[in-house]
């Protein structure tokens, strides 16, 4: 039976994202790679999507005083918190429609990528890495949709449809950290398929000029992700900071008020929002972590080996010097430290908003 390529292992979280306007690429039925084509079906619908989407979000963009105050009454919130959190609602709306427009303008690029792993080869893309994208999907989708329900309750309970957006938006912000994710594990799973195959070799000669072209290869093909993905990826860990800050000064300010009673619909609201993207930063940095651990048990491999010839002596050089890395294009490296540091950002930024709330009694 032959190997399934990584397009063909992705087609569970593409139909997801294909049903809400987020993908526009053919092939997701019966083909081994997908293909970026103006016009087709796909790309017509995600066109349409986009296009909808977009006259929703302008012709409701608007953050005058008499909406705000009407806010006010209905939260019982300050003014200052009533015009931050429908800001914030828009720049998640405003990323979404980024995520759409992006894969409309550059799908051709990511087409290129899945093409890569297709010429790859058959590599060790399992069930359970399978499972963890898709997981994160589904996850994200739920708490965006509970969180959305929670915090906007009247608001959706007089007019149900008005959650369609925000099922749409729960799927979109997902997409490109669920495909991210998706490659560092397919990459992470082709070094180790390679580390394997060198070792039942014996570590011969000609399986280590194979593990040092492969190498290239797949380093070369973690440069192009960061280069496709750099500014979604940028734009997701933005729309992560932000929601994180806000959570905890919502939360934080909202129990502050003297003389209310703490609302709990909009405390759990919050706290599901924050745990979400708290996993979404950890699903982010995880990738490229996986795909470390994975170079430094090849490299270790290598290393520890007792008769040291001139092939394995330049194979170590070679994974010594040059580390596979998701840089995003030269901007930072992406690893754990960024979440503590958001973490830390947040907090900073909270006590100095805090300043500036009044509350409403």
């Amino acid at each position: 039976m032959r190997p399934k390529t990584l397009w063909e292992k992705f087609k569970p979280i593409a139909w997801l994202q294909c049903a809400t306007g987020s993908l526009p690429l053919s092939g997701i039925v019966d083909a081994e790679s997908p293909s970026h084509r103006i016009f087709s079906l796909p790309f017509c619908y995600c066109l349409l999507h986009f296009g909808l989407f977009s006259y929703m979000f302008f012709s409701h963009f608007s953050l005058n005083a008499e909406v705000a105050e009407a806010e006010v009454l209905a939260m019982d919130t300050s003014i200052f918190r009533a015009h931050t959190t429908r800001a914030l609602f828009r720049f998640t709306q405003l990323y979404a429609l980024f995520s759409q427009a992006y894969l409309l303008l550059f799908g051709k690029r990511l087409e290129k990528l899945f093409m890569m792993f297709t010429k790859l080869g058959p590599s060790g893309f399992g069930s359970m890495s399978l499972r963890i994208p898709l997981i994160l999907e589904l996850l994200g989708f739920a708490t965006h949709v509970l969180a959305a329900l929670l915090l906007g309750f009247p608001y959706y309970s007089s007019n149900p449809t008005r959650l369609i957006p925000q099922l749409m938006i729960a799927l979109q912000c997902n997409c490109f950290t669920v495909m991210f994710l998706a490659f560092c594990l397919e990459i992470g799973s082709i070094v180790e398929a390679e580390a394997t195959k060198l070792v039942e070799t014996g570590f011969q000669s000609s399986s280590v000029k194979v593990l040092t072209w492969r190498y290239k290869e797949v380093r070369m093909l973690a440069e192009e992700i960061s280069g496709v993905l750099c500014y979604p990826l940028l734009l997701t860990l933005l729309d992560s900071f932000l929601t994180i800050f806000s959570t905890l000064y919502f939360t934080i300010a909202t129990l502050d008020d003297l003389g209310t009673q703490p609302p709990v619909l909009l405390i759990v609201g919050w706290a599901s929002e924050f745990l979400y993207h708290v996993l979404r930063l950890i699903a982010i940095t995880s990738g490229p972590q996986f795909v470390i651990f994975k170079v430094q048990k090849l490299h270790q491999a290598l290393f520890l080996r007792e008769e040291a010839t001139p092939e394995v002596e330049k194979a170590v050089s070679l994974v010594h010097d040059y580390p596979i890395e998701f840089d995003l294009s030269g901007h930072f490296g992406l690893n754990r430290g960024i979440l503590v540091t958001m973490l830390k950002a947040s907090v900073a930024y909270m006590a100095i908003l805090l300043q500036f709330d009044v509350p409403p009694h």
